[in-house]
């Protein structure tokens, strides 16, 4: 549409909608955060099982116990790096907010863009991370967990070993949550005691896919005893809550959360199709109290952008780095992180509730 500069015109406050960046997954299951100084990282792991003190004559020896080996695992963090360019083209003209006859400094156009720049690409990082923690939780294959790390030119596989029982698959027949007969509930209380049994931990948390939780507060069984088993709290204030969950209540007393999770990502490997963060229709159970961590890699770099810098690794969750060309002008911005969500107590129960 073209401008009449005769005819009256205003400029109302600029609204910029961006959908906000959601950290539940990560905040609750692998809010522990560890930066290294180099490329790969260890850990040594023993698990130790219930062993039960023997009986032994009053005048024998004590029996001999063997000590418990250990294993050593290793993992190289993949890499996220995205770049963002400021050139004289994106000065010349407007930014976003910019009264028309304002004439603002080119210069400080510049300094809005690489701040609006750096903002963008730190969201991005962020949103990635969790869908990282997202995949440690849900996405399985054999009896592992799996993280994919996979881009035009790189292509990164992580498994760690989850206890088959912890792995469920599609509930069918009777137990599928959306026939008449099954009990949810009572589904739960099942699952919370075969984690205890073989975890050593007590289930804390439980979080359901949107679809599982209608399916759930759906169910009749669940509808029969939600009055007497759950902990909801009419007229009191509420705790802070991560933005984006909702908690739904809670069993037992208060003792067993029940989550919802409403965010979405639009999926690179699937035409940027807005996916839900959680599965619909899967529930997973786990305790609050796992030892995870964030695991973030050094990142390559050099001493400075002079023809005296030379390469070395930067410890740090990300690495913000600008340089410039000459021709054409430019300034570019670039992000880079070495992220990886690590289950050491990979114990994750899930299950995926109807078919």
């Amino acid at each position: 549409m073209s401008i009449d500069i005769y005819s009256p015109r205003v400029l109302i406050a600029a609204h910029r909608e961006i959908k906000p960046v959601r950290t539940f997954l990560r905040d609750l299951f692998f809010a522990q955060a560890r930066t290294y100084r180099t490329e790969n990282i260890d850990i040594d792991v023993q698990v130790k099982g219930r062993r039960v003190a023997p009986f032994v004559n009053k005048f024998a020896p004590g029996k001999y116990v063997e000590r418990i080996g250990f294993t050593t695992s290793s993992v190289a963090p993949p890499c996220v790096a995205m770049k963002m360019s400021v050139t004289t083209q994106d000065i010349s003209s407007r930014v976003m907010g910019e009264h028309v006859y304002e004439n603002r400094d080119p210069a400080q156009r510049a300094q809005q863009l690489l701040a609006e720049d750096l903002l963008e690409l730190e969201s991005m990082r962020v949103r990635r991370e969790e869908m990282m923690c997202r995949d440690a939780i849900f996405t399985t294959s054999g009896n592992n967990s799996r993280v994919t790390a996979s881009g035009e030119d790189v292509t990164l596989t992580f498994d760690f070993p989850r206890l088959a029982s912890l792995i469920i698959g599609t509930l069918t027949g009777t137990d599928a949550w959306t026939h008449a007969s099954s009990d949810p509930i009572k589904q739960l209380h099942i699952w919370a005691e075969l984690y205890a049994k073989l975890t050593g931990l007590v289930v804390t948390d439980v979080v359901f896919g949107g679809t599982a939780w209608q399916t759930f507060i759906g169910n009749a069984n669940v509808a029969s005893k939600l009055s007497s088993l759950t902990n909801i709290n009419y007229g009191a204030l509420a705790p802070t809550l991560p933005d984006g969950a909702r908690l739904q209540g809670a069993l037992y007393g208060g003792a067993l959360k029940l989550w919802t999770y409403h965010e979405w990502y639009d999926d690179p490997d699937n035409a940027g199709a807005t996916t839900e963060m959680v599965p619909a229709k899967q529930v997973m159970l786990a305790s609050s109290g796992l030892r995870t961590e964030m695991r973030y890699g050094a990142n390559q770099d050099l001493t400075s952008n002079d023809a005296n810098g030379v390469p070395t690794l930067v410890e740090g969750v990300t690495l913000p780095r600008s340089w410039v060309t000459q021709d054409p002008p430019t300034r570019y911005l670039e992000l880079r992180s070495r992220p990886l969500p690590v289950p050491i107590q990979n114990h994750f129960l899930t299950a995926q509730v109807q078919a």
